[in-house]
């Protein structure tokens, strides 16, 4: 078997594996591939994507791909730096949603101050 065929072997066991969407590691991969022209992953390379890859939230593959490249155009990333900038995309989602939390509860805290000012004057 050629190398390609190999390659898109293990692409395809990603349908079999758990906690690896395919769709999205396919579409990373198949960006990452048309964006870098010496981006050639064997089929040992697509066993470590696989691998560093698997729990990782697949709605940020693509995202992390563009900044990839927006970031380092001459050279695509390893599986390692890849999962590197998911994480840190991650991470940035994660302290938005929390700050937009905190912002809810503190406007929230302070209606029910407001609330309970307005029932005290009343009395």
């Amino acid at each position: 078997m050629d190398k390609r065929c190999e390659v898109q072997s293990q692409i395809e066991r990603l349908n079999d594996l758990p906690g690896v969407p395919s769709l999205a590691m396919n579409s990373a991969i198949a960006l990452l591939r048309g964006w870098y022209q010496n981006f050639k992953p064997t089929a040992e390379d697509m066993k470590t994507w696989i691998y560093l890859m698997r729990d990782l939230d697949p709605e940020l593959f693509i995202p992390a791909v563009e900044e990839w490249g927006r970031n380092q155009p001459e050279w695509a990333p390893t599986a390692p730096q890849f999962r590197q900038v998911v994480e840190r995309l991650d991470a940035e989602r994660q302290r938005t949603l929390r700050r937009t939390a905190n912002v809810e509860r503190l406007e929230s805290s302070k209606r029910a101050d407001r609330r309970i000012r307005i029932r005290t004057r009343e009395r």
